[in-house]
């Protein structure tokens, strides 16, 4: 009897010891060869924008990403005799290809942490491309700058905890004539991004 009563006591307690947590990620040290994922970004340079993602590993720890869709931001456009600059809000198509390396996955996953995806700090090198506006709102689009590429250095950090995707990282514009601008919005850049998984 008294065997009875320790084994209910004890049995029920360790059982639920051996429930995983709905919180604990189990494929959270898996990387995906190819991961496609749908994000809403927030960057000081190009405001709020759209995107679909493509991250192809190349070599751990290096993967190549690429990432297109439209942007809402601020358009550059001249005013008056004297070309003045002034901006007003437009809608821009934006698209990049993403050279990363992520230099601590590997003591990531060395020390066992979560690597998901290349849930990792990387190094990037980024060139972009933007579109001239497609709309410019209260304004023409006659007076808009035109369409511009160049070439960021960034680094940044991912995470996805199961489906759910974040993005955050810092950059600055490469190339010598570019610092000649007055306008820092042209030099730096940041932004915050989220999404989600996509599976097909």
């Amino acid at each position: 009897m008294k065997f009875l009563f320790f084994l209910l006591l004890f049995v029920p307690p360790a059982a639920i010891c051996q429930v995983v947590s709905n919180d604990v990620d189990i494929h959270k040290m898996e990387i995906d060869k190819d991961i496609f994922r749908a994000m809403v970004t927030f960057s000081i340079d190009e405001g709020v924008a759209l995107a679909g993602c493509y991250e192809h590993e190349i070599y751990q720890p290096f993967t190549v990403v690429v990432k297109a869709g439209p942007s809402l931001s601020r358009a550059e456009i001249t005013t008056g005799i004297w070309a003045d600059k002034d901006y007003r809000q437009g809608l821009f198509m934006a698209a990049s290809c993403e050279l990363r390396y992520y230099y601590n996955l590997k003591r990531r996953i060395r020390l066992e942490r979560t690597t998901r995806n290349f849930t990792a700090s990387y190094l990037s090198l980024e060139p972009f491309a933007i579109s001239k506006p497609l709309i410019i709102f209260s304004r023409s689009k006659a007076d808009a700058k035109p369409a511009s590429a160049g070439l960021f250095l960034n680094i940044g950090y991912q995470r996805q905890f199961r489906k759910t995707y974040l993005n955050a990282f810092f950059g600055t514009r490469i190339g010598s004539k570019i610092y000649l601008s007055s306008d820092v919005y042209n030099v730096l850049h940041g932004s915050i991004a989220f999404g989600r998984l996509l599976y097909f």
